[in-house]
């Protein structure tokens, strides 16, 4: 399958997950359709390195993480919002992983600009929010390595080993988190339709832009 030809169904997928969270829909339709835009993802993933696209297989682990992740955050209860992240932080060392193998070198310019962004978004956060004494700790550690998988993609694109579609992906996944830790911790929003409307429409954007424009690049 063509990525233009599977585009037209991921966003089919999002557009039904979008919908059933515009209508509050907590049983059934909503476990069905959220772990649906990662498994899409994998199976297409999964369809190109059976056509050859070998380089596709490091970024598998990023994205069973990543549906991991998903899965453990739809838990409202005990530890599931730091599993979930932890999930989310080994997606990130995954897709970092990736872009170490591309053998970019060090771009300084990218560097330091991505390094800027990523830190004014988590100062902004925190002029926001005050996060709980005892998730401090792990909300910096996974911070750092979204900024690395941040830079790490500004890197390659300057590099011109991507496109700037997968660096536009984790520019929407930087806001898709800030969004989380804003609505959660200082906005009061956390159970609003529309804030998890904007949460997943910027994550599903971010995850096929990821995955999407690396296989566009290199096939």
């Amino acid at each position: 399958m063509k990525v233009r030809d599977f585009i037209k169904i991921y966003g089919a997928i999002i557009l039904f997950h979008l919908a059933v969270v515009y209508r509050g829909d907590e049983g059934q339709m909503l476990w069905l359709s959220k772990p649906l835009i990662l498994v899409s993802l994998l199976l297409f993933a999964f369809s190109k390195i059976r056509e050859g696209a070998g380089f596709l297989m490091p970024l598998i682990p990023a994205l069973v993480f990543s549906l991991f992740g998903d899965v453990a955050l739809m838990f409202q209860q005990g530890p599931a919002f730091l599993i979930g992240m932890g999930a989310f932080a080994l997606a990130h060392i995954a897709y970092s992983y990736w872009y170490l193998k591309q053998g970019t070198g060090l771009k300084w310019q990218a560097f330091v600009i991505a390094l800027v962004l990523a830190l004014a978004a988590m100062y902004a956060l925190l002029q926001l929010v005050i996060l709980p004494e005892e998730l401090s700790i792990p909300i910096y550690g996974y911070f750092g390595l979204l900024s690395l998988h941040f830079i790490l993609s500004a890197m390659a694109w300057q590099a011109q080993k991507i496109s700037i579609w997968p660096l536009l992906g984790i520019a929407l996944f930087i806001f898709s988190d800030w969004w989380i830790a804003w609505s959660k911790f200082g906005g009061a929003l956390d159970e609003h339709w529309h804030n998890r409307f904007i949460i997943m429409l910027t994550y599903g954007l971010a995850q096929g832009l990821i995955l999407l424009g690396i296989i566009a690049r290199k096939a």
